[in-house]
Parts: C-alpha cells; sequence; structure tokens
C-alpha cells in the first residue's frame, strides 16, 4: 500500500503549487506523486470531501434553533409502529433500545460510543435533512450515523455522501456550539425513572470538542452491503476503499467507515473489507 501526502484544503494547497493554480490542477500534481498500488479514485474522492467539508465549515449558513434534540421522551413515540422496518423509526428503535437495555453505548468494533441524540436538524430551510443518529466517543469527537435498511436501493457509496452532507453542516462553528450546549444541558440533567437515557461513568465529564477528528459511518444490516457489494455485471463496487481501515497510514480529517448492525441490540461490528 502507497503512503501518500496528508490531504487539505484548497486554504492550503499542494506542494509546488501557485495561487493561481486550478483546483483541477491540484488534483492533477496530488495524483501524479502516488506509486505503488495505484488506485486513484478513492483517493480523489477523499481529496474532495477534505475541501468541501473546508468549504461548509467557513460558508456554511448555521441551523435556526436548537440543533441538539432531547430524545429520550420521542424514542418511545413509535415503539409500536407497524413501519418498523423505516429507517427512521429504526434509528429510534436503536436509540432506544441501547439505553433501555444497555448502558447507552453502542459497541461499535473494539470500542463504545455513547448515543446521544438521532434526527438532528443541521441546515436551515430543510426540516428534513437530519443526522439519522449521533454518537460521542471519549475523545471527544462526534459520530454522525447514516442508517440504512436492509432494502435501500442507495449504495453506500451515496450513504458516505449523504452522511458527509450532514455532518459537514454539524461542523459549522455555530452549530458545534449549539451541540455542546444542548448536550451539556442533556447529560447533566436529573436522570430518574422518566429518563430514558444513561451515561456511563466514564463519560461523565466528556464533552464534544470542535476540533477532534469526526467520524461518519454508514450503519446497516449486513444484507444491505451484501446487496451493493457488486454491480449488474458482478463486478465489485470498492465502495469499501473509503473506510479509514483501507488507509491507515494516511487518515483524512474525518474518520469513514461501515459497520453492521439489526438495529435492535448494541453489537454492531465493523464490516470486513474484502
Amino acid at each position: 500500500m502507497y503512503r501518500r501526502p496528508p490531504l487539505q484544503s484548497t486554504a492550503v494547497r499542494s506542494k509546488g503549487s501557485r495561487a493561481s493554480d486550478s483546483f483541477f490542477r491540484d488534483i492533477f500534481e496530488r495524483l501524479r506523486t502516488l506509486s505503488g498500488r495505484r488506485i486513484e479514485w478513492p483517493q480523489l474522492l477523499r481529496f474532495l470531501i477534505e475541501n468541501e467539508l473546508a468549504k461548509i465549515r467557513k460558508e456554511g449558513q448555521p441551523y435556526v434553533g436548537e440543533v441538539f434534540r432531547d430524545r429520550d421522551q420521542h424514542a418511545y413515540r413509535h415503539e409500536f409502529n407497524k413501519g418498523q422496518h423505516l429507517e427512521v423509526v429504526s434509528a429510534q428503535r436503536l436509540y432506544r433500545e441501547v439505553h433501555r437495555l444497555g448502558n447507552g453505548c453502542l459497541q461499535l468494533g473494539d470500542e463504545n460510543v455513547l448515543l446521544i441524540s438521532y434526527n438532528v436538524p443541521n441546515q436551515p430551510g430543510y426540516t428534513r435533512r437530519c443526522a439519522d443518529l449521533m454518537g460521542l466517543r471519549l475523545d471527544g469527537s462526534l459520530v454522525v450515523f447514516e442508517c440504512k435498511g436492509k432494502d435501500n436501493a442507495d449504495s453506500p457509496l451515496l450513504a458516505v455522501f449523504e452522511g458527509l452532507d450532514y455532518f459537514g453542516h454539524l461542523a459549522i462553528p455555530a452549530n458545534i456550539t449549539t451541540l455542546q450546549k444542548g448536550f451539556g444541558v442533556w447529560r447533566n440533567k436529573p436522570r430518574n425513572a422518566s429518563a430514558l437515557s444513561k451515561i456511563p461513568a466514564n463519560f461523565s465529564n466528556v464533552t464534544i470538542k470542535p476540533k477532534a477528528r469526526h467520524a461518519v459511518i454508514v450503519l446497516a444490516p449486513q444484507d444491505y452491503f451484501s446487496i451493493h457489494l457488486k454491480d449488474a455485471k458482478k463486478k465489485s463496487q470498492d465502495w469499501q476503499l473509503l473506510s479509514d481501515r483501507a488507509w491507515p497510514a494516511t487518515p483524512s480529517s474525518v474518520g469513514l467507515d461501515f459497520a453492521i448492525t439489526d438495529f435492535k441490540s448494541a453489537c454492531c461490528p465493523l464490516l470486513t473489507l474484502d
């Protein structure tokens, strides 16, 4: 596996480039340095993702209103809904069951991620553009889960971009500030029989850190990933190459990965990469 220079935003151009160089020139100069294992398209996408996230943080409009939503009571609203297969209901169910039956943490691979909210709004003027599920790691980084049902027609590649759209807007400084404030109120509220959520002792002092390396993870049943593994001609679509685990030596500013869930239990193993 080759090594490449760290990805950077348009604000920091690649070595040897000039301010007058186009973005296409930057891409060209970056990709031509690759050697050994030359898989170019994941690197191109990672480069584009870095630049677009930097642009959203700088130019994006913050959400008007409270970004963080206390979902403890709302999580019971569709407990007996007939549409349990619907992604929005599945996310609610996972949040509810992880807090009701466990300690509030999703077991993502070999680490615990505290589930702190779902259906998180992030873009002004769009009431339906919400992050499906949101978690917090012990290092203060956020995890935006993009949830997909087993029969969803969108490929994992499209799911990654949808999750990145939500994450990019949540990372706007004003939105992060609102998230921090709302999360602090939710974490420190009295917890009794009427409060669904649990806060493990090791999360009692964890706060959302704006400059942490946050992540977007596509969360779906194994069948969903299997269906989209190959195209109509039985060729691999290779979307798995966007996973952090495919490029351990060259991490980007946002983590990307895929994990398996039944939307009922806390155990969510990471998808095996072929």
